[in-house]
């Protein structure tokens, strides 16, 4: 495939993202349109893709668009490496990034636990000491500078937007005091250097900082141990938290809206080392996820049913050598293993219906996939009815019979399948009826008759 100039194709999100992938040319269908600007477009390929890019040497990139992400969804994202040695290494990463499209480095989201408090007096220019409602949680034994300043829980966003406490600020300062600077007596925090950075009202929430990772690392190993054959290096995301803990493969950081796929090296790989991308993806995949999950709770319930009934196996049995059960009593002993079970119709109809909700209402409350299956079934003491509501003829399956009803009425069947075969109460044959070598002709000119026809 000859490689395009970035100024002859014009992606459209809407038409060129294929398959569900959020990476434009992720696949370089496009040739090197959208591809960072200190890689170099390759011909070799892999599975669906078109090409690759390659990087030689201790040399990283970062893909220059900023893909919208959703932090209450889930995320899969995954690569194709390989490397002309075995053995070279690379870190494997997804950058985060804020609605103004500012990277959310580790510091602006980290702090000491227990640490967060408020100033008991305003912080302006000059002031050496800091008064704090509490120093109890701050650190007095840290060396780090990185853990031996504040982090101001009061920055707002270009809309005005302040993010909550514990989520995310970038009005972080390192290396402002000394550890013997906290006096835990009298709540207070000695500056190593009077401060310059702007005036910080009385009451404004404040914890020590902290600082890790500076990217979401992913894949088999961190570093990635690469091979001279492809691999797919994979994580999936979704959610976020705000516990002050480092950056995440598995979770996006609190005040997350854009990402961005890349790689950094490694000290393992060496100035001739050669290495290939592609398939750059990020799928959204909450609903085959939300699916997956359903039917993980009705395997894990149809388990638990099967073991009980193979522990209770001569108790639920109907017959035996001695005695057949009445009716009456056939539905006693079935009244009484449910009620050991501890699981009735209306609990089984809840815990799946339950599972429904909590995939379909999440932030977005739109997962019509799992309405459109939930839509199609009803329980109750009777049995199951498989159909809409207001379908005029629906299946309803209960312990002996399989009947087809018209909408809710099991009554009056249209037709049973039981253990003595099929009832028909109503029904039209347009063409014929067998019974055994004989049936019920309609001849071509209306007429019906009855005759061998085996």
């Amino acid at each position: 495939m000859a490689v395009l100039a970035e100024a002859s194709v014009t992606l459209d999100p809407n038409v060129d993202v294929e398959n569900g992938n959020l990476v434009l040319n992720g696949n370089m269908k496009y040739g090197r349109v959208n591809l960072p600007s200190n890689v170099t477009y390759d011909t070799q390929k892999n599975g669906n893709s078109f090409g690759s890019f390659y990087q030689t040497g201790q040399v990283g990139w970062e893909s220059p668009e900023f893909i919208p992400v959703d932090v209450n969804r889930k995320y899969g994202i995954s690569m194709d490496v390989k490397a002309s040695r075995a053995g070279a290494k690379k870190y494997l990463y997804f950058a985060c990034y804020d609605r103004d499209k500012y990277r959310i480095l580790p510091s602006y989201i980290m702090y000491n636990a227990n640490s967060t408090t408020t100033l008991a007096k305003p912080l302006n220019n000059g002031d050496t000491v800091v008064y704090l409602t509490s120093t109890a949680g701050f650190d007095d034994t840290a060396t780090q500078t990185y853990r031996l300043g504040f982090i101001f829980w009061n920055y707002k966003d270009s809309t005005g937007y302040q993010y909550p406490t514990h989520s995310y600020s970038r009005n972080v300062c390192h290396d402002l005091y000394a550890n013997t600077g906290i006096n835990k007596s009298n709540n207070t925090i000695t500056l190593k250097a009077a401060w310059n950075k702007g005036a910080v009202p009385q009451g404004t929430s404040v914890s020590q900082c902290n600082n890790g990772s500076v990217y979401s690392y992913f894949g088999s190993s961190i570093p990635y141990n690469m091979t001279t054959s492809w691999e797919t290096q994979s994580t999936r995301v979704s959610g976020t938290s705000n516990d002050g803990v480092d950056l995440r493969s598995y979770e996006f950081p609190p005040g997350t809206a854009f990402i961005r796929l890349g790689a950094i090296n490694h000290n393992d790989t060496t100035a001739s080392d050669k290495v290939w991308y592609t398939n750059l993806t990020v799928r959204d995949i909450t609903d085959a996820d939300a699916i997956d999950s359903l039917l993980d709770a009705q395997g894990a319930l149809s388990t638990r049913l099967e073991t009980y009934i193979t522990q209770n196996a001569d108790t639920l049995r109907l017959a035996s050598s001695a005695k057949y059960y009445t009716d009456a009593e056939v539905k006693r002993l079935a009244a009484e293993k449910i009620s050991e079970l501890k699981i009735n119709p209306n609990e089984i109809t809840a815990m799946i219906t339950q599972q429904i909700n909590a995939e379909v209402n999440g932030a977005d409350g739109a997962n019509t996939k799992l309405k459109e299956i939930g839509s199609y079934w009803t329980l109750n003491s009777q049995g199951v009815f498989i159909g809409k509501t207001n379908n005029n003829i629906r299946m309803f399956l209960e312990n002996n019979s399989l009947s087809f009803v018209p909408g809710s009425d099991t009554a009056h069947p249209l037709a049973k399948f039981t253990t003595n075969g099929l009832e028909i109460n109503r029904g039209t044959f347009t063409s014929g009826l067998t019974l055994g070598n004989f049936g019920f002709i309609v001849e071509t000119d209306g007429s019906l008759t009855f005759k061998k026809v085996k």
